[in-house]
């Protein structure tokens, strides 16, 4: 699974079937027990190398199948690996039937994993991940990671894995012990190796897998003088009722003859609508995409959404049996009061975060109200100490939902599988938040309330304060950004700018600035047991740091389970919980400089007054107490006014000057 790359060699195939077909078996009664398998065969190989190297896998008596012998991956350390291991295919299939078959042993406790490449140099696109968890369900995964089946699988004895893939028509079929498991199209419809790679997906303990017999064959395309395919239909699959959804699809043609007409009917159980499209050049093995006119709405349940082609070049297509494809689409109904936290690890220096920061924007403006999304900065000026290690991020980026379940994203749907049914299940409290704010000190309180909807016990209160439209100076704030230049697909907008992309061009959203109560909620801050119908309040109290914009600030309020997973939440805007109406134009930063900053015992305030103005300093440390104060009477031009803070200990303060109306606050820091 490392990201190195490997140098195919010629494979010793079988032939059979044709000069252009190709078999291939192996049960690894050719070697001998202990045999490093990529060092010793001409064919198997390692992710490191050909011939081997640490992450090598060995020949076992320990279990088999057929015979005596098995390949045996094993991984002790929960991450995976290093045991990974590559059957390369020969080259890189995109048309034809290719079935690939392999018998499966998985131990009581563990899981395993395995996945097939679709570039003959690996590591450039996973177009099938297949996981088997330890609780004994398998996931069946697409190239874009989309979990499109799951199913049972047996511990502790063999099984057979068999994928008849039918490249022509883009037909992916699943077979687990003979049945039919999984059924899909693929977005990357190619194939070129396996990979094994010992992994438990649940990634909570080890893997144990014995692979034996495996086979795979190859049958080369022969076309019909007309036919065409609707490989691919593209559509939402996990959404809110009601929403009006966009469809598209491709039609590949696989047959002789170029395809210039044909119609496409959509339906959806309740209405089928027919368009035509005319004046097409579509040659042999080519596709084209196809955005189906309108929409059609998403209602509660399951949504079966079908597309079917027909009247090719106005005739009769030759094979009509690949001419429909189908998805299921999952409407969910959110609950009132329902808010769903997903807190995204993430990183200035993070190569593609980048897609974090878009799919955040994304979720919020479609599912705003029941969306609270927070990014969790890591290694990076806007990062809290200890926040990302409490959350327990394997990588980045990588989300967690209502701090229960990690998982990594590559599109929206990878969250909308796990965000649309959590924002569906019932609300256990209604939440809100009121804030008493002072602006000269910067202190403010939180009341929290929770007016709750059933039975708790064990709960606390939570909350999180964040902050939008962050930016910032310095290398510390540019963001690292694998999307420059688009060589890895557009990703709203991030394609068009340079990597890193400047710390003037940056704009961060949902950045998390104070965490109250910790991650698993403030002990205490709800009674043992709180009943139905009862209303709880409690108080937190914190103070903002100056340099962040009030007008920005949002409130992450939350009410947490005893095991410290969120079991709901609310966001509340910082000036709606406050009663600030706007302070544009009383915050005038701009009219006051500090310096030097820091600062050991003297340091300088140079204001540029308009107009006469009443001038009063004062001084408050990091918990809000005043520590200095002056006032300096009526003032005006420039002035520099020297600050005495030799009787001050180490630390930072805030220095609020109150300039009649007008307040400026700066944040200095005290060095001894």
């Amino acid at each position: 699974m490392r990201k190195i790359l490997l140098t195919l060699f010629s494979i010793a195939m079988v032939l059979s079937l044709g000069a252009q077909d190709t078999s291939f078996f192996d049960d690894f009664e050719g070697f001998n027990e202990g045999d490093p398998i990529a060092a010793t065969s001409d064919i198997w190989g390692s992710w490191a190398s050909p011939g081997g190297g640490p992450d090598e896998a060995f020949v076992s008596a320990e279990q088999a199948f057929s015979g005596s012998l098995s390949l045996k991956l094993e991984a002790q350390a929960p991450t995976g690996g290093p045991t990974d291991i590559v059957l390369p295919f020969g080259e890189r299939y995109e048309s034809g039937d290719f079935y690939y078959e392999q018998m499966m042993y998985v131990a009581s406790g563990t899981g395993a994993y395995f996945n097939f490449q679709g570039e003959t140099t690996i590591g450039q696109v996973w177009v099938s991940s297949n996981h088997f968890n330890s609780n004994g369900t398998a996931e069946w995964r697409n190239s874009d990671n989309t979990i499109v089946s799951t199913s049972s699988f047996p511990h502790d004895t063999w099984f057979k894995v068999r994928f008849e893939i039918s490249l022509t028509n883009n037909l992916w079929r699943v077979f687990l012990d003979d049945e039919l498991v999984s059924e899909y199209s693929n977005p990357v419809n190619a194939i070129a190796s396996l990979n094994l790679y010992a992994l438990n997906p649940e990634m909570n303990g080890p893997s144990l897998l014995y692979i034996d017999d495996v086979s795979f064959t190859f049958e080369d395309f022969q076309p019909l003088q007309l036919d065409a395919a609707a490989s691919t239909l593209f559509t939402k699959q996990h959404v809110f009722t009601g929403r009006e959804l966009p469809v598209s699809f491709i039609l590949k043609n696989v047959g002789q003859d170029w395809i210039t007409s044909f119609d496409a009917t959509l339906t959806n159980g309740e209405f089928s609508v027919t368009e035509s499209f005319d004046g097409q050049f579509i040659g042999s093995l080519e596709e084209g995409t196809f955005d189906f006119p309108g929409t059609f709405t998403t209602n509660e349940g399951l949504n079966e959404v079908m597309i079917t082609v027909s009247n090719i070049n106005g005739e009769q297509d030759m094979d009509m049996s690949n001419n429909t494809n189908t998805v299921e689409v999952n409407g969910y109904t959110p609950s009132e009061d329902r808010g769903v936290v997903i807190e995204e690890g993430t990183g200035t220096w993070c190569t593609w975060c980048p897609r974090g920061h878009v799919f955040m924007e994304y979720m919020e403006e479609e599912y705003h109200g029941n969306f609270v999304g927070i990014a969790a900065h890591n290694g990076d000026p806007m990062a809290i100490p200890g926040y990302t290690t409490a959350l327990g991020y394997a990588g980045y980026p990588q989300m967690i939902i209502n701090r229960d379940q990690l998982f990594g994203f590559g599109r929206t749907d990878d969250i909308e599988l796990l965000f649309c049914p959590d924002a569906a299940t019932p609300t256990v409290a209604k939440l809100d938040v009121t804030a008493n704010y002072d602006a000269a000190s910067g202190i403010v309180n939180f009341e929290l309330s929770a007016e709750m909807k059933e039975d708790m016990e064990g709960a606390t209160f939570a909350m999180v304060v964040v902050e939008d439209n962050v930016t910032g100076t310095g290398a510390g704030y540019d963001q690292i950004n694998a999307y420059a230049g688009g060589t890895n697909g557009p990703m709203g907008g991030y394609e068009l700018l340079s990597n890193p992309v400047p710390a003037s061009q940056m704009v961060y959203q949902d950045v998390a600035r104070l965490i109250l109560g910790g991650v698993d909620g403030e002990p205490g801050s709800l009674p043992m047991n709180v009943v139905a119908g009862e209303t709880h309040t409690y108080e937190f109290a914190a103070t903002l740091d100056p340099s962040w914009n009030i007008q920005h600030i949002k409130l992450a309020v939350m009410i947490m389970n005893a095991d410290g997973s969120i079991a709901n939440a609310a966001e509340v805007d910082f000036n709606d919980a406050s009663g600030v109406v706007s302070t544009k134009d009383v915050f005038r930063n701009d009219l006051a400089v500090v310096s030097p900053n820091p600062f050991s015992t003297a340091t300088n305030l140079e204001l540029n007054l308009e107009n006469d103005t009443d001038v009063h300093l004062a001084v408050y440390n990091m918990a809000g107490l005043l520590v200095a104060e002056k006032d300096y009477g009526q003032l005006s031009g420039n002035q520099l006014l020297p600050f005495d803070g030799s009787s001050l200990g180490s630390g930072m303060y805030f220095m609020h000057i109150r300039l009649d109306d007008a307040l400026i606050t700066k944040k200095v820091t005290i060095t001894k």
